[in-house]
């Protein structure tokens, strides 16, 4: 019974902790704009993550016409999730987007982007990680362990800096 209580006590600092971890994290990242270079082995991708309050997330990027340098495939504005990790400054973000029909894809494709991983640095002005995605079969769940993709993508490395519209009105991120 002593022990019980002994290791119950030892447990609590260390959750507290990392609560208060992704508490911080959320308070530094939330209602944030992102502008992000992902390095793909055939080119080079540009996006903007807006980290909502509510933990969703929404994405544009450069490429999503087609019309760029590495690919001619076009696909929609890019939706998902982001949890603070117990770390204080990192970010696991997962989304997905539908991918139009192409030559390779020829009935589109749900986009499944996992896991992106970030670090942030600089007082929360800059970010670096990685960028991982796979495409299934348009109808199915990427979330079931079970669904095979058509395609998976390489990790490819990001960079990125915040956007700050109001750096005078945001001094307390700054």
């Amino acid at each position: 019974m002593k022990l019980n209580i002994f290791m119950f006590i030892l447990t609590i600092p260390l959750t507290i902790h990392s609560k208060s971890n992704r508490n911080f994290c959320h308070k530094r990242i939330s209602g944030q704009i992102y502008q992000l270079t992902i390095n793909f082995d055939a080119g080079v991708a540009y996006e903007l993550y807006t980290f909502h309050d509510d933990y969703t997330l929404t994405v544009y990027d450069n490429t999503q016409n087609g019309n760029n340098t590495y690919t001619s495939l076009s696909f929609g504005d890019i939706t998902g999730q982001w949890r603070c990790l117990n770390k204080k400054n990192e970010v696991l973000v997962r989304s997905v987007n539908y991918n139009y029909p192409y030559n390779s894809e020829p009935n589109g494709a749900i986009s499944y982007n996992n896991p992106v991983r970030l670090t942030f640095y600089n007082n929360w002005k800059n970010v670096r990680g990685t960028f991982k995605y796979a495409d299934y079969n348009l109808g199915t769940n990427p979330l079931d362990k079970n669904n095979i993709p058509i395609q998976t993508v390489p990790t490819a490395k990001l960079i990125g800096t915040r956007l700050d519209f109001f750096p005078k009105m945001n001094k307390k991120y700054s």
